[in-house]
């Protein structure tokens, strides 16, 4: 559903799309788009969390979620010296504030919810893709899926449908 210039994540587990469309479905018929709202609310606390815990330019290191950002490299500092100091990915806030301002992606349909950034710099960070060249080595993944961010999606989930529950 999203377009290829964009960065998603998409939880794409059969088991948990069948309850998303059925959930859908109840919200749909109640009018509330209340679980897509949810799952986006989940993914964007999960993309906040992971910026808050970037590491400084200088060493690298694990952010939220459990992956490892790689620091930027001395040439590049040297080169861009107002850099030094400061966290990955965090500079001019851009990419961040992407996610829920300026080129966010929100889409919702039967069995998925779509949750990213369309700024096109976005999947060349995430994917270790520069000036169009791929180094897989230097990416700094910000979309993904891992066990916490699992758990809080289903939790989101059942809250979700017992309120529609309860407002039935």
């Amino acid at each position: 559903m999203a377009n290829d210039r964009s960065l998603g994540v998409q939880i794409d587990e059969k088991e948990l799309a069948s309850i998303v469309r059925q959930l859908n479905q109840t919200a749909i018929d109640i009018g509330q788009p209340a679980i897509a709202r949810e799952i986006r609310q989940v993914v964007l606390a999960d993309v906040d969390e992971r910026f808050a815990s970037a590491p400084s330019v200088e060493s690298g290191g694990v952010v939220y979620g459990g992956v490892y950002w790689p620091p930027l490299s001395p040439s590049y500092l040297a080169r861009r010296p107002e850099r030094s100091g400061g966290q990955l990915l965090r500079d001019t806030g851009e990419l961040e504030q992407s996610f829920t301002g300026n080129g966010a992606v929100f889409q919702s349909g039967a069995d998925e919810v779509v949750v990213g950034t369309s700024l096109p710099k976005a999947r060349g960070l995430h994917g270790g893709v520069f000036w169009g060249v791929s180094k897989p080595d230097l990416a700094r993944p910000i979309l993904f899926v891992h066990d916490a961010l699992a758990d809080d999606v289903v939790e989101a989930i059942a809250l979700a449908f017992d309120r529609l529950q309860r407002k039935s």
